[in-house]
């Protein structure tokens, strides 16, 4: 990442706004790397937005101002729904709503295997493995709170 900033410093400004999404790098580095004032938001979007579903965490850089934040929410809501955190979540964003999705594909995916396995096809050819994935959120999140009987949902 320091070599592509390096390469990019010399045409960023005040009057440009860098929209970062790799993984793991803070608007603190950006800035530190490029020149004093640059306008940085980091991104944290996922999977589901190459299908228009997708969740991204938005954080705003010391230089960014309002209008940085809703430009790159306003990108990111074509493709989903964006969230404004602050930076210091951004990890455990990564980290859960990032890479989660990429979870369930791989329970899904171990599912359709078992039914081939078992020549039990109906399964996945009427969608019921994937039907749960689909279901409104606050039908998932009560299950989840019913099932956890955690208090503070």
């Amino acid at each position: 990442m320091a070599t592509t900033l390096q390469e990019i410093a010399s045409v960023v400004n005040k009057s440009k706004v860098v929209i970062s999404i790799a993984a793991g790098i803070t608007t603190n580095f950006i800035e530190k790397s490029l020149s004093k004032g640059v306008r940085v938001i980091r991104v944290m979007p996922n999977t589901p937005a190459l299908v228009g579903e997708g969740m991204a965490a938005v954080a705003a850089g010391k230089g960014a101002k309002a209008g940085d934040v809703k430009l790159a929410r306003a990108i990111f809501n074509a493709v989903g729904v964006s969230v404004e955190l602050n930076e210091k979540l951004m990890d455990a964003v990564t980290g859960l709503s990032g890479s989660g999705p990429a979870y369930f594909f791989l329970i899904i995916e171990a599912l359709i295997e078992a039914g081939l396995k078992t020549d039990c096809h109906v399964i996945w050819q009427n969608n019921w493995l994937c039907k749960p994935c689909w279901e409104p959120p606050d039908f998932v999140w009560k299950a989840i709170k019913n099932q956890l009987n955690y208090e503070r949902w």
